[in-house]
């Protein structure tokens, strides 16, 4: 064998270590709100400044996909393949947007640790900031394997109180947060909601 072959031999043991990425992992949890008497659950996905919910109720536009970084959000109707676009700022803002990256949390006082939903939390009192200036005052339990995720709010106030249950971190394909390619835009309002205009792009790919 000669020195050319014997380093060719000799490479094709070498084993280079090869960059691991790291997957994005989505949070997805069963979001009930109760609002004195009451009741409504959605299922939501979560990544950073993204956020898909589905509602379980027999409307015909029953997802929707929010992308905080460009301010715009988008009203899916599966069954019908259609969609209607509009300003994240239109969405109800009952409950805090959590998932907004801008949202402003102030926690004061001592935090405690409980159990919710299986999951070790901490307890916060926390006074809230939205974009916009909507403020917001209650308690917030957020998972310590979970950090920066909700698992409960209360809102005295409003008498509101929401909880996040079965929340898991996982990772799930980012076509979750895609308008597929084969849906039509629809004109008009969804569900009473203001007029919507001047949005045309779709969820980055």
């Amino acid at each position: 064998m000669n020195r050319i072959a014997k380093l060719v031999f000799f490479l094709m043991f070498i084993v280079l270590p090869v960059p691991v990425a790291h997957a994005v992992l989505t949070y997805v949890a069963d979001m009930e709100v109760r609002v004195q008497d009451s009741i409504s659950v959605s299922r939501i996905w979560v990544r950073p400044g993204l956020i898909r919910m589905s509602v379980s109720s027999g409307r015909v536009f029953s997802d929707v996909i929010a992308d905080y970084g460009q301010g715009r959000a988008w009203a899916l109707a599966p069954m019908a393949g259609k969609y209607q676009e509009f300003p994240v700022k239109v969405l109800s803002s009952q409950v805090p947007h959590f998932f907004d990256p801008a949202l402003r949390i102030d926690k004061r006082g001592l935090p405690l640790r409980e159990e919710i939903d299986g999951h070790m939390a901490v307890r916060y009192q926390v006074y809230i900031e939205q974009p916009g200036g909507r403020k917001y005052q209650g308690v917030l339990w957020e998972a310590e394997a979970l950090p920066g995720y909700p698992l409960r709010w209360e809102d005295a106030e409003q008498k509101l109180v929401v909880n996040w249950r079965n929340a898991v971190l996982t990772e799930i394909s980012e076509h979750i947060f895609i308008i597929p390619d084969y849906y039509t835009e629809q004109k008009g309002d969804v569900a009473g909601a203001p007029a919507r205009s001047g949005c045309r792009e779709r969820p980055p790919r």
